[in-house]
């Protein structure tokens, strides 16, 4: 389910091609084909995400947010580890 959370951030996966991740503001982390079709289940985040960009040739996601931190993501959107913190969002 697409949801109908406000969409904050977005960016094409590079390796990808037509794969595109939304980043939702009900703490949500989706996935879509170019066609619009959702990929694969929603992630919880469990934060709301204001930024996030594929780096590693499309590999990881950096994604922080309003729980003022920078976290790394697998690009199918599995949590890997907390990158940085900072004493506002990000």
């Amino acid at each position: 389910d697409a949801g109908t959370s406000p969409v904050w951030c977005l960016c094409w996966n590079p390796s990808e091609h037509g794969t595109l991740a939304v980043g939702c503001l009900d703490g949500g982390l989706r996935f879509f084909t170019a066609t619009g079709q959702q990929k694969s289940k929603d992630k919880e985040l469990g934060f709301d995400p204001l930024s996030l960009t594929y780096f590693s040739n499309g590999e990881y996601l950096a994604i922080s947010g309003t729980d003022k931190s920078v976290q790394l993501y697998t690009r199918e959107g599995t949590f890997l580890t907390q990158i940085a913190t900072c004493d506002s969002w990000v």
